[in-house]
């Protein structure tokens, strides 16, 4: 059974990379096994780049050890890896998927780790399918298991989506701590309007991008003692403010809310997480939900490059993808391809389908969550 105290040290970890080896090692712990790593890749980006965070076991091991075994060993691992990164977010794999118990134990890299480190069977999930990124996480079972334990995938598939969750989440607050060495205190350099909301509705933080959606839009407005009061349903919003910071306190399952909303003035697009203060930036070990506002109408912010990339766009369509955003409709883009309606209308529903959306909303928020507008 995965415990809240491992689901509110995974939503810890949103603000701080230095608390991803205690929220592994507890996950460890609730699967009974050895060791615990999450992998997060950058793979289109300008500057790729790789991440490992690992539980206690991984960090005594040494950065010397995991060298040796990568340089020596980890080739043998490539079928399975090459598996996870072809698949839908939420696969879950044990290693005897790929082979028999008793093979697996004659390979190499087997060998090495039973005999070395006391590993045998491991576990895995894909977190997130946005190509741009790959992010996985995997349990090492010690060599008192005979076989991956009956419990791996249920426990894999219920704590897999708190991770997924918050290592996207990671990648915005990940860069405002490189380029501003703080993380909640710099959110007035995110383009996107953010607030963080206690179970309560209560704003005790949003940036100055929010402020101006909320000036802007009649659906979302701060009411006299501070909260966020949404006029179209006050009482849907106020639960999923309540369900993220209980989950956040790992007493709930519930990862995002999403609400699209329009009116005479604007769209908006709401969506709110779990955020759990630990190192106490706004107050230590608040449990919160972070809110993220999007305003249609202010897409010239978002950058639609990454998208294009990873999700394989050709030329035209990339064009297309930057103007759906920045919302023209088909026959402004058709004028500006100087094609016709009909050709345009082709193209458009070619971004929707290689990018898995179905609407302009859907796309706007993929292309935030890929490439978060930071200044």
């Amino acid at each position: 059974m995965i415990t809240p105290q491992s689901i509110t040290a995974v939503y810890s970890a949103v603000l701080d990379d230095k608390l991803w080896q205690p929220a592994l090692e507890a996950i460890a712990t609730d699967f009974d096994a050895a060791a615990c790593s999450l992998l997060y890749s950058e793979i289109h980006g300008d500057t790729p780049f790789r991440v490992n965070f690992g539980s206690k076991f991984w960090a005594e091991l040494g950065p010397e050890a995991i060298a040796h075994y990568e340089s020596n060993y980890a080739h043998y691992e490539v079928d399975a890896w090459n598996y996870l990164q072809q698949s839908p977010a939420n696969t879950i794999i044990l290693d005897t998927d790929f082979a028999d118990a008793e093979l697996l134990k004659s390979r190499p890299d087997y060998q090495y780790v039973m005999e070395s480190h006391g590993i045998c069977h491991r576990a895995g999930i894909r977190l997130n399918d946005n190509p741009a990124w790959f992010d996985s996480m995997t349990v090492q079972y010690s060599t008192k298991f005979k076989l991956p334990p009956e419990g791996a995938r249920a426990l894999l598939a219920e704590i897999g989506p708190h991770v997924a969750k918050a290592t996207e989440c990671c990648r915005m607050f990940r860069t405002l701590q490189q380029r501003y060495q703080a993380a909640l205190a710099a959110l007035d350099h995110v383009e996107v309007g953010l607030c963080v909301v206690t179970e309560r509705g209560v704003v005790i933080l949003k940036n100055q991008t929010a402020d101006e959606i909320l000036f802007s839009t009649n659906q979302l407005k701060i009411t006299a003692d501070n909260k966020l009061f949404y006029t179209r349903n006050n009482e849907q919003l106020q639960a999923a403010f309540s369900q993220c910071a209980s989950t956040a306190l790992g007493m709930n399952r519930s990862t995002e809310f999403i609400f699209t909303t329009t009116d005479e003035r604007t769209d908006l697009l709401i969506e709110v997480a779990p955020l759990h203060d630990k190192s106490g930036e706004l107050e230590r070990g608040l449990n919160a939900a972070l809110v993220t506002l999007i305003d249609p109408a202010r897409t010239e912010v978002l950058d639609t490059s990454l998208v294009a990339r990873a999700w394989n766009l050709t030329e035209v369509e990339s064009s297309v993808l930057e103007m759906l955003v920045l919302g023209s409709t088909n026959s402004e883009m058709a004028d500006k391809r100087n094609v016709s309606p009909e050709t345009i209308k082709s193209q458009v529903r070619s971004v929707y389908r290689k990018t898995n959306t179905g609407k302009r909303s859907e796309l706007i928020r993929l292309v935030a969550r890929t490439s978060p507008p930071i200044r």
